[in-house]
């Protein structure tokens, strides 16, 4: 399950970097991350911390919603 969740959210992510025109290492330096772990959380590879998230939605100009 938490796998599947990770799955969801980086592909979530990765569509929004996507569609604003983004590579993954402009997406790391405007979030302030390293690009392997911008590359990880679209993998779903990665175990996002909320702050990390957090920082990664705001240099997209997303929010983080609980529905």
């Amino acid at each position: 399950m938490s796998n599947n969740i990770r799955q969801r959210i980086g592909a979530e992510l990765r569509a929004l970097r996507e569609a604003k025109g983004l590579t993954t290492r402009e997406l790391a330096e405007l979030a302030g991350l390293d690009h392997s772990h911008i590359a990880k959380i679209e993998r779903g590879a990665y175990n996002l911390r909320v702050d990390t998230l957090h920082k990664v939605a705001t240099a997209l100009g997303a929010e983080i919603k609980i529905e």
